[in-house]
C-alpha cells in the first residue's frame, strides 16, 4: 500500500486553533487532494487517514472528499495489526499520514 507522507515539510498547526485560517486550510487541503490524484488517479475508493486529532487531520478528511474519494480514519494509537486489519477490511489502497514513524 503507498503511504504519502503530507506534510512532509512541518505542519499545518499542532493543534486546532481558531487562528488557522480557512484559506490555510483550503489551500493546504487542495495540494494534498492534488496528491492523492496524483498517486491513485480519480475514482471513489477508500482511503485510510493516519492522523491525531488536530488540524492535520481535519484538512486531510476535506482533501480526501475534495479528490473524490471517502476516508477511512485510524487511530495512531491502535496496535499495527488492528489498523492493517482496519484498512484492509476497508479496502484501503492508500494511506495517508503526517509522520514517517508509521507502523505499516
Amino acid at each position: 500500500m503507498p503511504i504519502l507522507c503530507w506534510p512532509s515539510t512541518g505542519r499545518l498547526t499542532g493543534r486546532w486553533s481558531p487562528t488557522v485560517r480557512r484559506s490555510l486550510l483550503k489551500a493546504a487541503a487542495t495540494r494534498l487532494a492534488r496528491a492523492t490524484l496524483d498517486v491513485r488517479g480519480p475514482g471513489s475508493e477508500p482511503v485510510g487517514l493516519l492522523f491525531p486529532n488536530g488540524a492535520n487531520a481535519f484538512t486531510a478528511i476535506m482533501a480526501t472528499l475534495k479528490a473524490g474519494k471517502f476516508y477511512v480514519p485510524v487511530d495512531p494509537t491502535f496496535p499495527h495489526a488492528r489498523l492493517a486489519a482496519i484498512l484492509d477490511d476497508a479496502g484501503a489502497r492508500l494511506l495517508v499520514t503526517d509522520t514517517t514513524d508509521h507502523p505499516l
